[in-house]
């Protein structure tokens, strides 16, 4: 969008210069062989219109930029006008690579002019010829000035028949402007989609490119992702073909946010790259600025928040005072206030409010009500995090003067924020009014965007029910709250950018557990805590299967989107009629939005119920009952979850269920509870079960002299387990641990496994004799490495690895699992590690390192586990290799964990 150009230079800022690439194509004097042509370009910023298919064309008033090898003599740029001339004066030059970029600020020249690069003895060496960029007669553009938008949508549409090809260019771009100041999306895509292909008529291709853009960013505004790739892909081939480079570098840039709403962060960083490149190389610094900003909120989500303020910090000169400096200042507060709660760095909650104080004021300039009120509702959230109750409360009666229809965002948003400050000051009779109104609004939106406000309104209504000691009640809608969570989790990036929403999300699930015992209901209270066990895994596992969706089966969801979002456009627009609807008809029209609303439903509904088809989560928590029923008599749970400050323990045996508030994770006070037992199974966090595995009963002897003790990710019914199929066994992959060669070689033996070493142990061949294995035994580098879920690997030839991912994509079937490598049970910041993973998938048992193992060791205790039936009953044998190498004066079993069930069901 061009900047905000005074009326006296309104006129002179349309005509613009058209760039010329390379040399083809350049007016020349006709002395050309005495003043040979250098390899000169002309560059700017914001590109308008061109002339024909010569070139980019650049707003005269912007910075101009021209290029010119370094080893050109001194050059000097004048305007030609008749005989005579007018020098221009180069603000500054600088190099760049092989060029040198001079730089000009170009205020006005009449349509005709030529913009020429001369030598030091006057002679031409290149030539860019100015052209008008709005071709509209002068009688018409006159008429638009003053015109209301319906008005200037009227005379356009009138004049379309009569005007040439590039005037119906100009045209059709007004009528998209207009379009989008109404915020109808799917009208403003098919308008700039009409831009598009009027421009193709008239073979001005760069301007075909840029509606092809603008399309594609309001398809980015509907979360039609898949729409707005398919329009960037045609742009940016457009782009190449003209070797427009700033349209390249925009294209590039605007890849990059819809990857980035679609979680594909790698994939956006790798646009921005190549738009930065491209910029930096053609002298296109505000672009290269541009790429920069839209770098900050990857970043962010990505936890890396101090480098995204510095980096918005570091590019803010450039971009002070340019049409986009408003987006720029929002960008720049959204990160900061990412930062302040995510409590990743120290930051002044003054700055974040300048910025969103900053961006509201320029968007009143710019008289954009919508962008307004997007900035409002961040200032609403920054006071109410900074406690400033009362004036978040001034500011959500502006947001709703702003926004009197309650769009998707603003509405819901509105309610939910005003409940929580009435919660905060004890008003509880209207912060239930607040969250009731907050879930009517979110419902009307039948899912997607309204979903996260849904949840937020129940679990606030479900804090009120709570304060009113009616914990029944309040259980309910927490268990609603959940229910929704965990659909929404579904679909929301899953990053550093997220960490406020699992924090809140663990809020919920801990105050469920506490007021499901305040009203008497275990069985809740077990469910609850156990689905916080499992709401890292559930969000990874649907990440990564959704990712792995066949090109088919992602098309039909696409499409499914597509309807949907379509569907919810058309209801946010006929909301908005309602006031123009005549008394008498209203009854029929809000019958009209009923259907709609259940149509709007029913098409997320279809979305929730394919995605549950082709990628159904596969982890399952039991309730206490179903648990108690899968234990043998001598068999006992205990699950450890931390709520709040406090641990709350449940044990659960075949007749017996308790549960008790702990000071910290330990067995002391269900000693007695635990008696007559010889496996115990627990289900507990990394800090947890470390603590347990070395744990004490009163007497001070080890609890593993007592019982074997085996880990779960979660309590949830033992799964049958696959029908005794081979055992396998993959060794030294690499060829540089002699150790788990013979640790390979001697587990074949002990086992009549089939043994795999070096390049045999490729990923695909290892994947395909796991699934259905009985035993799969791993000796080989075990790596976990950075903060990523799928850092964690097992190290295969060349180069290639088992991870993280491969496991929960191919979710092969098997066994007993013995992982004999570094750090195999270990998850440091990740979701959860390799052992967990072949638990979720329905092993029977795991045996994994939580550390760095010494070779040697590892192969005596390894041996030992073996020789007491591990491959048949890895807990119980895994205690008595433990006791073994303990009464030995060993200490190598210490680095290990069981990780499963005593025994696995017979096949059936």
């Amino acid at each position: 969008m061009a900047a905000p150009l005074t009326a006296a230079r309104t006129r002179a800022a349309r005509a613009v210069c058209c760039l010329i690439v390379g040399v083809a194509g350049c007016d020349r004097p006709a002395d050309r062989r005495a003043a040979p042509p250098i390899d000169a370009e002309l560059f700017g910023y914001e590109q308008r219109v061109v002339d024909g298919g010569d070139g980019l064309a650049v707003v005269l008033g912007a910075e101009l930029v021209v290029r010119v090898p370094r080893s050109a003599e001194p050059l000097s740029l004048q305007i030609a006008r008749g005989d005579a001339g007018l020098d221009l004066t180069v603000a500054r030059e600088e190099e760049r690579g092989r060029y040198r970029l001079m730089r000009v600020e170009l205020e006005s020249a009449p349509a005709g002019d030529r913009l020429e690069v001369r030598d030091a003895e006057g002679r031409v060496r290149a030539s860019f010829r100015l052209a008008d960029p709005a071709p509209l007669p002068e009688e018409l553009r006159a008429r638009l000035e003053s015109a209301s938008d319906e008005r200037r949508q009227a005379l356009l549409e009138g004049a379309l028949e009569r005007l040439s090809p590039r005037a119906r260019v100009a045209a059709r771009v007004e009528l998209a402007r207009v379009a989008q100041s109404q915020g109808d999306v799917s009208a403003a895509i098919a308008a700039w989609d009409r831009v598009a292909e009027a421009a193709t008529s008239a073979g001005v291709p760069t301007e075909a490119s840029r509606g092809l853009r603008a399309a594609a960013h309001q398809a980015l505004y509907a979360r039609r992702f898949d729409d707005a790739l398919r329009r960037l892909d045609r742009a940016e081939a457009l782009d190449r073909e003209t070797r427009n480079a700033q349209g390249i570098a925009r294209a590039l840039r605007t890849r990059a946010y819809v990857l980035l709403e679609r979680g594909s962060l790698r994939r956006a960083e790798a646009a921005l790259d190549e738009a930065e490149q491209i910029a930096w190389a053609s002298g296109l610094d505000v672009e290269a600025a541009l790429a920069t900003q839209a770098r900050a909120p990857l970043l962010a989500r990505t936890g890396q928040h101090a480098e995204a303020v510095e980096a918005l910090d570091r590019v803010a000169p450039r971009l002070e005072g340019t049409p986009l400096w408003m987006h720029f200042v929002n960008d720049r507060g959204w990160v900061l206030l990412q930062a302040m709660e995510a409590g990743a760095i120290e930051v002044d909650r003054a700055r974040p409010r300048a910025a969103f104080e900053e961006a509201r004021r320029l968007a009143q300039q710019q008289g954009s009500t919508r962008h307004e009120a997007n900035h409002v509702a961040n200032l609403v959230w920054v006071e109410y995090l900074d406690g400033r109750h009362e004036r978040a409360l001034t500011l959500l009666r502006e947001l709703e003067r702003l926004d009197p229809a309650r769009e998707s965002f603003a509405g819901p948003f509105t309610e939910v924020v005003a409940g929580q400050i009435a919660l905060a000051s004890g008003a509880l009779t209207a912060a239930e009014m607040r969250f009731d109104s907050a879930l009517r609004l979110a419902e009307q939106e039948g899912g997607g965007v309204g979903s996260e406000y849904a949840w937020r309104a129940r679990f606030g209504r479900a804090q009120v029910r709570a304060q009113r000691g009616r914990f029944d009640r309040a259980t309910d809608d927490a268990l609603a709250a959940i229910d929704e969570v965990e659909s929404l989790a579904t679909h929301v990036d899953l990053e550093g950018s997220r960490a406020l929403f699992r924090r809140d999300r663990r809020r919920l699930y801990e105050s469920a557990a506490r007021w499901a015992l305040e009203a008497g209901r275990e069985g809740d209270a077990f469910l609850v805590v156990q689905r916080l066990h499992t709401m890292p895994q559930r969000e990874l596992e649907t990440r990564l299967r959704l990712e792995a969706l066949p090109a088919s089966r992602r098309e039909r969801l696409d499409a499914l989107v597509s309807d949907y979002l379509d569907a919810r456009a058309r209801y946010e627009v006929s909301r908005s009629e309602r006031d123009l609807v005549p008394t008498s008809e209203l009854p029929a029209f809000d019958a009209q939005r009923v259907v709609e609303r259940r149509a709007l439903a029913s098409r997320f509904n279809d979305i929730e119920g394919y995605l549950e088809r082709v990628a159904p989560i596969s982890i399952e928590v039991a309730s206490p009952d179903a648990v108690a029923e899968a234990l043998e008599p001598d068999e006992a749970l205990l699950s450890l979850s931390q709520v709040g400050d406090r641990v709350l323990g449940f044990v659960i045996r075949p007749e017996t269920r308790i549960h008790r508030w702990l000071a910290r994770a330990a067995l002391a006070p269900f000693a007695d509870d635990l008696a007559g037992v010889t496996s115990l199974y627990v289900v507990a966090a990394a800090e947890g079960a470390r603590a347990l595995h070395r744990a004490q009963d009163p007497s001070g002897a080890p609890w593993l002299e007592r019982f074997g003790i085996a880990y779960l990710t979660h309590a949830g019914v033992p799964r049958r387990a696959p029908a005794p199929g081979p055992r396998v066994v993959v060794a030294d992959p690499d060829g540089d641990l002699p150790h788990a060669r013979a640790e390979g070689a001697r587990v074949a033996e002990l086992t009549e496994a089939r043994v795999v070493v070096g390049d045999a142990a490729t990923r695909r061949a290892v994947l395909d004799l796991v699934d259905g294995s009985s035993l799969f035994h791993f000796a080989g580098h075990g790596r976990l490495r950075g903060e990523g879920a799928w850092d964690a690997h097992l190290d295969l030839t060349g180069g290639q690895v088992l991870s993280l991912e491969d496991l929960l994509v191919a979710a092969p079937r098997v066994g007993v699992v013995v992982l004999s490598g570094c750090r195999t049970a270990e998850t440091a910041t990740a979701p959860i590690s390799l052992a967990e993973a072949f638990v979720a998938l329905g092993a029977s048992g795991v045996l994994a390192t939580d550390g760095d193992v010494d070779d040697a060791a590892a192969q005596r205790f390894i041996e030992s586990f073996y020789a007491h039936g591990g491959a048949r009953e890895p807990v119980r044998a895994y205690r008595d290799a433990a006791l073994s190498a303990e009464a030995a004066g060993a200490s190598g079993w210490r680095r290990f964990r069981v990780l499963g069930w005593r025994r696995p069901e017979p096949a059936r």
